[in-house]
C-alpha cells in the first residue's frame, strides 16, 4: 500500500466528511465529530485550504466519538482497533480569528494542492482495495490450480458454483475431489471413522505412518471445563492426507484412563520432527494434546503465516505480513474458491457423542481443506519473484521472513506485527546486517565478533544465566550493544505507535535476545536505571508476555530466566510462559 502522501490531488475544494477522513487517514486516528459540526453549522461558509487547520485546545470539551469514516478502515480486515484517545481536530474558518489559544497551521499559496492529497489518497486506497476484491472474486470463478493427484473436477466445481447459495451443494467439501482411475473409475477421498484405540492404531499404521505432510485439526465439547478431562477437551482428532481422512473419536473410547486414549502411532506421528502437521490455530490445538494427552507435538505449521506471506508479498503490503490468525473459512474461500460450511449447529455440537453423517462430513472437510490450502499456497509462493522463504514451523517461535526488506509504510492504521524479524540463533556480534520487515535500507552494524561458538555448554554447576559472567565485555562492545539495542527500541516504537511497553523493558529484552553470551547481571549494568538483577529478569519476561509472536524467544534461555524467579511468582505472573516451555522449569 503506497504512502498516504504520495498522490497528487485535482480539486481545491473538498467535502467536510472527506476532509475528516483525510485527517484520520494521515494521523492514524479517528475523525472527530467536531470536524463535521464546525462546518455543517454554517453551511454558507465553505472551508478553503487558505483558512488552515486548527487543533483544539486540550481543555476544550470533546463530544462523543463517532465511528471512523476512513474509507480504508471500511475495507481492511483483521486489523487491530485504533486508539480511543480523543482527537481534537477542527477546521479553521474566517470567523475564528479571535481564538488566541489555538495553534493555526497556515497553508502557503504554493501548497494549496496539499489539502487534496490526503483525500485523493483515501479515495485511491479505497479504489485499490475494491479493485483487488473484484480481482479476487473474478479469480474465484475458476477452478483453483493444484499440483495434487487428488483434485476437484471441473464438473463438480461448476455444480457447486451454480448451486443455490448457503445450500449443502454450494459449499466446499472433500467429496468434490477425485484421484487417479481405479478400474476405470476415479478414486474418491476415503474417510476412516475410528471409535476404538485398536482401530485407531491399525488405521494410523496402515495409512498415515510415513506421510511427510498431514492436515490436522481437533474438536472438543464446546462447554468443556479445563478440569473435565481429556475426552471432553480433546474429543476428536482429525488427520488428512491427499487420498484419505482419519477421524479418531477419543471421546468414544471405552476408558477414561488417559494413557489408554493415546494410540502409540498417533504419539509417534505428532512428535516426529520429520512430519509436518498443518492447520489453523494449530498451536492451541497442540497445547491441548500436550496438556490432556501428554503428546509433545513438533513441526506444526500455521497456515495463516503462509497465507499472509503469499497474499501480502504479492500486493506489496509487507506491513501486513504478521502472525495474526486468518480463519480456515476465509482461507478456503480465497484459495479453494468455494465457501466452507460454517453452520453453527454442527460446529457447536457435542463432540463427545457419536457423530452424525453431517458431523463426519464437516470434521473430514476441515482437516482435508488444510492439506489442499497448503498445496495451493506453496504453488503460489514458489511463483513469486523473488521467492520468499517458507515460514518456520510454529513451534520454532521464529518471525516470518520476506524475500526482500521493503520500505515501511507510515500509515499508522494499526500496530505492525513482526516488524522486527529476529533470529534467536545468532547475536548481533555475528550478524552484521540489521533488518526489519518494514524498512528498505540495510543498516550495517560493526560489533566485536568475539562470540562463543554455537552449542557451547557452560561448565557443570554454573548457575543458570550466569555461565558467561567471567567474560566481561569490553567498553567498545558495551557501547555497540547499547547502540544496537537503542536502534531496535526506536524501530519498534515507530512501527508500533500504540505500544505501551516502556522503553527500558524493550531495551532489556533486545540486549538479552541478541546477546546470549551476556549474563543477566551484565545486562542489568547496561540499562539506564541499573536496578536489581531480578528486575531485569521481570523486564524481559514482561515484554515476551506482551506478545510472544512479536518478541520471539529460545525455549532454553526462557527457561533459565524463569528459574531465577521464585516459583510462586513465575506461576502466578508468567504462567503462560512456564507452560510454553512445557512446564519443565526446575526450582
Amino acid at each position: 500500500m503506497k504512502n498516504m502522501s504520495s498522490f497528487v490531488g485535482k480539486s481545491n475544494l473538498v467535502s467536510v466528511e472527506a476532509m475528516g477522513s483525510a485527517i484520520a487517514g494521515m494521523s492514524g486516528k479517528r475523525a472527530s465529530p467536531s470536524v463535521t459540526r464546525s462546518i455543517s453549522s454554517k453551511p454558507s461558509r465553505t472551508w478553503h485550504p487558505s483558512h488552515g487547520i486548527v487543533f483544539k485546545d486540550a481543555s476544550a470539551p470533546v463530544s462523543p466519538r463517532l465511528l471512523s469514516t476512513t474509507a480504508v478502515a471500511d475495507h481492511e480486515q483483521n486489523l487491530e482497533q485504533h486508539s480511543h484517545v480523543e482527537d481534537g481536530y477542527v477546521l479553521a474558518n474566517s470567523h475564528v480569528d479571535d481564538l488566541k489559544t489555538q495553534k493555526v497551521a497556515t497553508v502557503a499559496p504554493e501548497e494549496t494542492l496539499k489539502s487534496d492529497v490526503a483525500v485523493d489518497s483515501v479515495e485511491e486506497a479505497a479504489a485499490r482495495e475494491m479493485a483487488r476484491e473484484l480481482q479476487e472474486i473474478e479469480e474465484r470463478k475458476d477452478l483453483p490450480i493444484s499440483d495434487s493427484t487428488y483434485k476437484m473436477t471441473e464438473e463438480l466445481f461448476r455444480k457447486a458454483k451454480e448451486a443455490e447459495p448457503e445450500t449443502p451443494a454450494s459449499y466446499w467439501s472433500h467429496t468434490l475431489y477425485r484421484g487417479p482411475n481405479e478400474n476405470g473409475i476415479p478414486k474418491k477421498v476415503k474417510v476412516h471413522y475410528c471409535r476404538t484405540l485398536q482401530t485407531t492404531e491399525r488405521t494410523l499404521q496402515q495409512y498415515f505412518l510415513g506421510k511427510k505432510v498431514l492436515g490436522f485439526d481437533i474438536e472438543w465439547k464446546s462447554d468443556a471445563r479445563p478440569t473435565a478431562g481429556a475426552k471432553h477437551n480433546v474429543s476428536l482428532v482429525q488427520m488428512a492426507t491427499e487420498e484419505r481422512v482419519g477421524l479418531f473419536h477419543l471421546a468414544l473410547f471405552p476408558t477414561w484412563y488417559e494413557p489408554e486414549l493415546v494410540a502409540p502411532t498417533m504419539k509417534k506421528i505428532m512428535e516426529d520432527p520429520e512430519v509436518t502437521k498443518l492447520g489453523v490455530a494449530i498451536s492451541a490445538d497442540c497445547t491441548r494434546l500436550r496438556k490432556y494427552l501428554g503428546i509433545n507435538s513438533v513441526s506444526i505449521f500455521e497456515l495463516s503465516h503462509l497465507h499472509r506471506l503469499v497474499k501480502y508479498t504479492l500486493s506489496q503490503e509487507h506491513d501486513l505480513i504478521n502472525k495474526r490468525l486468518v480463519s480456515l473459512a476465509k482461507q478456503t474461500e480465497e484459495h479453494l474458491h468455494l465457501p466452507l460450511f460454517k453452520g453453527g449447529d454442527v460446529r457447536a455440537s457435542d463432540w463427545s457423542r457419536e457423530l452424525s453423517i453431517q458431523q463426519i462430513a464437516y470434521a473430514a472437510s476441515d482437516s482435508y481443506a488444510g492439506y489442499h490450502i497448503y498445496d495451493i499456497l506453496e504453488t503460489k509462493r514458489q511463483a513469486l519473484n523473488p521467492v520468499p522463504p517458507r515460514p518456520y514451523h510454529a513451534d520454532k517461535n521464529q518471525p516470518i521472513l520476506t524475500a526482500t526488506p521493503t520500505k515501511k509504510i507510515y500509515t499508522r492504521r494499526k500496530p505492525i506485527q513482526d516488524s522486527l524479524p529476529l533470529d534467536p540463533e545468532s547475536s548481533l556480534q555475528n550478524e552484521p546486517i540489521l533488518e526489519t520487515a518494514a524498512e528498505i535500507e540495510e543498516v550495517p552494524i560493526s560489533v566485536n565478533p568475539d562470540v562463543p561458538p554455537k552449542g557451547s555448554e557452560p561448565p557443570s554447576g554454573t548457575p543458570p544465566g550466569l555461565e558467561n559472567e567471567e567474560k566481561i565485555p569490553t567498553n567498545l562492545e558495551k557501547a555497540n550493544i547499547d547502540l544496537v539495542a537503542d536502534i531496535f527500541v526506536t524501530f519498534h516504537c515507530e512501527a508500533n505507535p500504540l505500544s505501551k511497553i516502556p522503553k527500558q523493558k524493550l531495551k532489556a529484552y533486545f540486549v538479552w535476545y541478541h546477546n546470549p553470551h551476556l549474563a543477566i547481571p551484565q545486562i542489568t549494568e547496561m540499562l539506564p536505571d541499573k536496578k536489581l538483577v531480578i528486575t531485569t529478569v521481570k523486564y524481559i519476561l514482561d515484554v515476551i508476555s506482551e506478545d510472544a509472536s512479536q518478541f520471539p524467544f529460545d525455549n532454553d534461555r526462557l527457561r533459565e530466566l524463569l528459574e531465577q524467579l521464585p516459583k510462586g511468582v513465575a506461576w502466578t505472573k508468567y504462567r503462560r510462559l512456564v507452560e510454553a516451555v512445557d512446564g519443565s522449569v526446575t526450582w
